[in-house]
């Protein structure tokens, strides 16, 4: 234990920026912060601090030490964080943040968590972009689009499948695309909400074909885009979650059938694993659990009937989770409304994509 203390000690002096700071902020005298530092730097053999008149320095180990500290002081807290749950409640209001195209499933997941934590209540917002979550007080995003902020923290759910579509009135009047360049003939109804919205990714036996569209609709509300595309405007590229229902219908037709989409990464954001209140990690791990991901998934964003209430919306959580799982066993998912088997493809192929995507945002 005097080993974490001095751990302990040492991220205070790097976060405060002095020896007085991190004492005052430990609420421990200036000597026992020196002698916990000239303690550690000789357990472990190497100086941390380059020490001037009133700051300090981080020496290369220093910093390789303090990052990993980090982690180690976090991993502590979140343990502590767990075992007290088990004597503790979830209550408060939880402010959500979702992206559009989640807003249904992430809803659904509300739904469900409050019917266990009843004293847990949710602001829901539901937004294009992310913005500033300590600016907008938001607790927590679960999103299918890449976090702008490279301090936020990461939490990797499930892959998001999407598909191309129309009505089969549009393809009666203008065909079936078979491959990606023949959308250049379609009116395509475009998605915006990134600088690259109508830029269109798609893998195939060929490799990746990525084609640029264009049509008479564009909107950042994905519920109009699929209005449109059941009037017979176009054809729409979306979350198989908005319109898989859909194409079981018969109301909408799947195209590029020898064609898979690029797949969304669907995360959980938030400002900092440290001190995050009981009612935000509890749903945080609810989520994980819906979504099929793993709790320890966290990355630094620097590197996306005879149902229920919520059942129905929670259909694409489902979906979302099958996707994982066929992702880690090498499968690709299934569209429930695909009338067409999807082409297999390996893991390799879908994570190149996933990497492009990432490098590209």
């Amino acid at each position: 234990m005097d080993h974490l203390a001095g751990v302990t000690t040492f991220v205070a002096i790097v976060e405060e920026g002095g020896f007085a700071a991190a004492a005052r902020r430990l609420d421990v005298a200036p000597a026992s912060i020196t002698r916990q530092v000239a303690t550690l730097e000789h357990r472990i053999g190497a100086r941390l601090l380059q020490r001037k008149t009133r700051k300090c320095r981080l020496t290369e180990a220093g910093q390789a030490f303090y990052e990993r500290g980090v982690k180690i002081l976090a991993d502590i807290w979140e343990a502590d964080a767990i075992a007290n749950a088990f004597h503790a409640t979830s209550r408060g209001t939880v402010r959500l943040q979702t992206s559009l195209t989640l807003a249904e499933d992430v809803s659904g997941l509300v739904a469900r968590y409050v019917t266990v934590h009843p004293e847990t209540s949710f602001d829901l917002i539901t937004t294009n972009k992310m913005g500033s979550l300590l600016d907008d007080r938001v607790d927590l995003a679960i999103r299918d689009d890449a976090a702008p902020d490279p301090s936020l923290i990461v939490r990797r759910l499930a892959f998001s499948e999407w598909t191309p579509c129309g009505s089969p009135g549009h393809v009666a009047r203008h065909g079936l695309p078979i491959h990606p360049a023949e959308l250049a003939e379609h009116n395509c109804l475009v998605y915006v909400r990134d600088h690259d919205c109508d830029l269109w990714r798609f893998t195939g036996e060929t490799g990746r074909q990525s084609i640029r569209v264009s049509g008479s609709l564009r909107s950042s509300d994905p519920h109009a885009l699929r209005a449109a595309a059941l009037s017979d405007q176009g054809l729409i590229l979306l979350p198989d979650a908005m319109v898989s229902e859909d194409l079981e219908a018969g109301r909408l037709v799947r195209v590029l059938n020898e064609y898979s989409a690029e797949p969304r990464i669907i995360s959980a954001v938030y400002p900092s694993r440290r001190q995050l209140a009981l009612k935000v990690r509890t749903f945080l791990d609810f989520a994980a659990m819906a979504y099929g991901g793993s709790p320890q998934t966290e990355v630094r964003a620097a590197y996306g009937s005879s149902m229920g209430p919520g059942d129905a919306a929670l259909s694409g959580l489902r979906k979302a989770k099958r996707s994982a799982e066929d992702e880690r066993e090498g499968r690709s998912a299934f569209s429930p409304g695909n009338p067409v088997r999807h082409r297999e493809r390996g893991d390799a192929q879908k994570l190149e994509m996933l990497r492009s995507g990432l490098t590209r945002h």
